[in-house]
């Protein structure tokens, strides 16, 4: 049997682009960190470290069959991996908390067109700026990455993005950003304006630039 050491975050887009070429898949860089990302969120068994490298081969297995030496792009693989598919949630939140207005207003069609419920939406947005908000307090503390994962819950690929995002906002503007997300979410609960639409201005407000004051 095929043996496949463990990787760390940093290194998991450079197997995945070294694995590719390996079994003749052509993979866009962007593709490449995608599935590297994907991999590095999922949940993990307790104790478990590291992504399962030898799932991972055989997705990329799958990728290669589909292609037939065409090149792979970011879009093919959002399409065509199962769990991608199942966490455009969650690039939807990325997107968000790193200002890509047009993705997350495209990400947010997409899933209010595969009929996810507007609520679930919310509850995830939510969820992020909340863990962010904790992330950027104890990052203004002095914490160590290690309290952050403890705190929020996130390792690995994920912390590490995760902290990313948070130090692209002071805490006082995340703070004001998840109040932003309550504000929608009750507007919405209290029939004040359509659900869609109250989830379209949510995103266009949380994608926005922060002021120059900021």
């Amino acid at each position: 049997m095929r043996a496949f050491p463990p990787k760390g975050p940093k290194e998991l887009p450079k197997w995945v682009q070294a694995r590719a070429r390996r079994i003749g898949l052509r993979l866009e860089d962007r593709a490449a960190r995608l599935i590297a990302q994907t991999a590095g969120d999922q949940e993990r068994r307790p104790g478990q470290e590291y992504v399962d490298l030898w799932a991972l081969a055989n997705e990329l297995d799958k990728l290669a069959c589909f292609a037939g030496g065409e090149m792979v792009r970011e879009a093919d693989v959002q399409a065509l991996t199962p769990v991608l598919r199942d966490q455009k949630g969650y690039f939807l939140c990325d997107a968000l908390a790193e200002g890509r207005s047009a993705a997350a207003v495209k990400l947010l069609r997409e899933l209010l067109a595969q009929d996810e419920p507007t609520q679930v939406i919310l509850s995830t947005i939510a969820g992020r700026y909340r863990r962010l908000a904790i992330a950027r307090e104890l990052m203004d503390r002095g914490e160590s990455s290690a309290a952050v994962g403890a705190a929020t819950r996130t390792s690995g690929y994920a912390l590490e993005k995760q902290m990313e995002q948070a130090s692209r906002h002071n805490q006082e503007r995340l703070r004001r950003l998840y109040r932003r997300v309550v504000e929608a979410d009750l507007e919405a609960k209290l029939g004040e304006r359509d659900e869609a639409v109250a989830l379209e201005l949510l995103v266009h407000d949380l994608a926005s630039p922060a002021p120059e004051a900021e």
